[in-house]
C-alpha cells in the first residue's frame, strides 16, 4: 500500500461525530422511561378525567362542611327562636265584664205575652222567651230603661258611657221591621256576631235625635238586603253628634259579643201537664198535673177543669177565690156570631175575633152566679163548635190551658 495514498474508511463504518461546540450535551432517557406515541393521548384523556372525579368530590364535601358550620352557626347564634313560642296577641277583651240578661220575648212585654199566646198558641216563635249575653268595658255602665219595658215597642237594657248608649230590648211586632229597606236610609259598616251577620245603617234619612245626638240600628243582613231585626230585638246606636269613629268601632265590638244564651219555650211550664181528650167533642186539652177533669152526662160531653176536685162544691163548700173552673162543651151545627154578657142581655160589646192554633172564633166577657168570666168559641173545621167558659180564674192560667187546645177529629 502506497504510504502517500491516505486510507480509504471502511464500507460500513460510521464516521465519528465532531461534537459541536455549540450545542449542549445530550442526556440520553432509559428507554423504559419513554412513553409510547401510541399511548400518550389515553394517558392524557385518565388523568383528566381522575382531576375531575377528584375534584368534584372535594367540592361536594366542602359545600355539605359549609351547610353544617352554617347550621351551627345559626343554632349558635340565635339558640332562642327555634326554642320559644310566639308572643300571643293581648285579647282587648280580657277585663271586659259580662253581663246575663233574664229571659225576655223581644216583641211582648209580659203583660202582653199572655194575651198573645192566647191569640197563637205557645208553641208559636214568635211568643217564646230568649236570654243573651254582652260584653263591655269596664268603664261603660249596665242598666235599663224602665219606660221601655212598660210599653210594647220599647227597650229593656242599656249600656252607657259618657254619651254614647246601646239600646237593646223590645223591636217590632212580629209582621213589623225598623230595618225594611224603604225605612233605612244608608249603610256605615258590617261586623260579625254569634246572631249572624250584623249591619249598621243609618235608622231614618238624616235623623237626629232632638238634643243633638245621632241614632244607628243594628240590622241581619248580607250585602245591600237588610231583612230584619236581629234575634234579640231591636239594638240602636245613641251618641253625640261629635263623635269620634273609633266610638262607632268600639260599640260594635261590644255588639259583637252578643250571645244568645238560651231560649225558653213558653210550652216548659205544660210539659208535664195532663191531657184531656173528649171522644164526642172531637177535642183535647191540657191542664196541671194537680188538677182535675170533672165529667158531666150531658148532651153536650160537658167537662169542668178545675183545681177542685168537684167543681160543684164551688160556692157551696169551697169559696171561689183562688181557685180555677174552666167549663168545656162541645155543640154540632153552626158557630153563633155572638153570646149576651148577662143572661137575657141582647148585646155584648165585649166580643172580638179571636184566633189560636190556626182555629178562628169569638171572644168576650160574660157574667154568670161566680162573677165576672169570660167566654171563647172555637169552630171546628170539620163542623160544630166548642164553648170554654173561664167561670173563676185569673186570665193567664187560662190563657196558658187555652193555648193547649186542638181539635182531633
Amino acid at each position: 500500500m502506497d504510504p502517500n495514498i491516505p486510507a480509504q474508511p471502511a464500507q460500513n463504518e460510521i464516521p465519528p461525530v465532531q461534537p459541536n461546540p455549540l450545542s449542549q450535551p445530550i442526556i440520553q432517557q432509559p428507554v423504559n422511561n419513554i412513553v409510547p406515541s401510541g399511548n400518550k393521548g389515553k394517558w392524557i384523556i385518565f388523568i383528566i378525567i381522575l382531576l375531575i372525579i377528584v375534584g368534584g368530590g372535594a367540592y361536594y364535601l366542602g359545600l355539605k362542611q359549609n351547610k353544617l358550620i352554617s347550621q351551627n352557626q345559626r343554632k349558635q347564634i340565635t339558640p332562642g327562636i327555634s326554642q320559644s313560642s310566639p308572643t300571643p296577641t293581648p285579647n282587648p277583651t280580657a277585663n271586659w265584664k259580662t253581663y246575663t240578661s233574664p229571659s225576655y220575648n223581644p216583641f211582648y212585654t209580659d203583660a202582653k205575652l199572655q194575651a198573645r199566646i192566647a191569640q197563637v198558641g205557645a208553641n208559636d216563635p214568635t211568643v217564646q222567651k230568649i236570654q243573651f249575653s254582652i260584653m263591655y268595658p269596664p268603664d261603660w255602665q249596665q242598666g235599663y230603661d224602665n219606660v221601655g219595658t212598660q210599653g210594647q215597642y220599647g227597650y229593656g237594657y242599656t249600656f252607657t258611657n259618657n254619651g254614647k248608649v246601646i239600646k237593646i230590648g223590645l223591636g217590632y211586632a212580629p209582621g213589623g221591621n225598623l230595618c225594611n229597606p224603604p225605612l233605612v236610609a244608608s249603610f256605615s259598616a258590617q261586623f260579625s256576631s254569634s246572631l249572624g251577620t250584623l249591619r249598621r245603617v243609618t235608622a231614618y234619612e238624616g235623623e237626629q235625635i232632638p238634643n243633638g245626638d245621632t241614632e244607628f240600628t243594628i240590622c241581619m243582613g248580607n250585602g245591600s238586603v237588610f231583612y230584619s231585626n236581629t234575634s234579640i230585638g231591636k239594638i240602636s246606636y245613641i251618641l253625640p253628634d261629635n263623635y269620634a269613629p273609633s266610638d262607632l268601632v268600639l260599640m260594635d265590638s261590644i255588639v259583637g259579643t252578643i250571645k244568645e244564651t238560651a231560649v225558653q219555650n213558653q210550652a216548659g211550664p205544660t210539659a208535664n201537664w195532663k191531657t184531656y181528650t173528649s171522644l164526642k167533642g172531637n177535642y183535647s186539652i191540657e191542664y196541671p198535673p194537680d188538677w182535675y177533669a170533672y165529667e158531666y152526662n150531658d148532651a153536650n160531653s160537658s167537662v169542668n177543669i178545675s183545681d177542685v176536685s168537684n167543681p160543684e162544691d164551688i160556692p157551696q163548700s169551697v169559696s171561689p177565690q183562688g181557685h180555677t173552673s174552666i167549663l168545656l162543651s162541645a155543640y154540632q151545627g153552626a158557630m153563633p156570631t155572638t153570646f149576651p154578657y148577662t143572661n137575657g142581655s141582647g148585646t155584648n160589646s165585649t166580643i172580638k175575633q179571636f184566633s189560636i192554633n190556626s182555629y178562628t172564633g169569638i171572644r168576650g166577657e160574660q157574667t154568670s152566679t161566680l162573677g165576672l168570666g169570660e167566654a171563647v168559641y172555637l169552630n171546628n173545621p170539620k163542623g160544630g163548635y166548642v164553648e170554654l167558659v173561664k167561670q173563676i180564674d185569673n186570665n193567664q192560667m187560662f190563657d196558658q190551658i187555652l193555648s193547649t187546645f186542638k181539635f182531633t177529629n
